[in-house]
Order: structure tokens, then sequence, then C-alpha cells
């Protein structure tokens, strides 16, 4: 914009950017709003869970690492583990090791 342009001109392309702003915001959220999961939205989706991931028949924070080893690929689970993952999804992610940290805690 130059010190030529009318302001009306200049009115209506500041609430033009305004307007694509917005529908850029909005469409954003749209898109990423199926991948934000609350500790609240792990536990509706699950039933009761042992915890015990890493087979010791014991529920604590070894069972948590051994969730984060599979996260950062320094072990693979075994079927057995699999079937443990608490939000029965097939795969083992930091959604897993927060619910069962929040599990831990709430037991304690």
């Amino acid at each position: 914009m130059n010190k030529h342009t009318s302001p009306l001109l200049r009115t209506t392309q500041i609430l033009t950017l305004g307007i694509l702003c917005v529908a850029a915001s909005f469409a954003v959220g749209i898109h990423t709003a199926g991948d934000v999961r609350t500790v609240g939205s792990l536990q509706a989706n699950t039933v009761e869970r042992t915890g015990d991931i890493n087979g010791d028949e014991i529920f604590n924070e070894y069972d948590v690492i051994e969730v984060l080893h599979f996260v950062s690929g320094y072990a693979e689970p075994t079927e057995a583990q699999r079937k443990a993952d608490p939000t029965d999804d097939g795969q083992f992610t930091t959604d897993d090791a927060v619910l069962l940290l929040h599990d831990l805690a709430a037991r304690k």
C-alpha cells in the first residue's frame, strides 16, 4: 500500500486479509482437531487396565518405562505386550505412557 491508496481501499484490503486469516485458522483448527487427545478422552475409550506391560504382575513405573522404550524404538513389544496396550489401538504411543502415569498416580 502506498500513501495514495484511498482509505476505503485500505480498509477493504485489511478486512479481506483479516477474513482470510480467520478462515485459514479455522481450516487448520478443523484439520488438526482430531489429533489432540486428552487423558479424559483416552480413558473414555478403554476398559479396566491392569497396567502390567512388562508382565511381572506388578503395575509400577517400570511398565511406563517399557512403553517409552517401545515409543523410542529401543525395544519391540511382544504379542502379549501388544494385548496390554492401554488404549487398545495396537500401537504404543506417548498417550499410552501418559495414561499409565495417570493411572499409577491415581492408585497411590
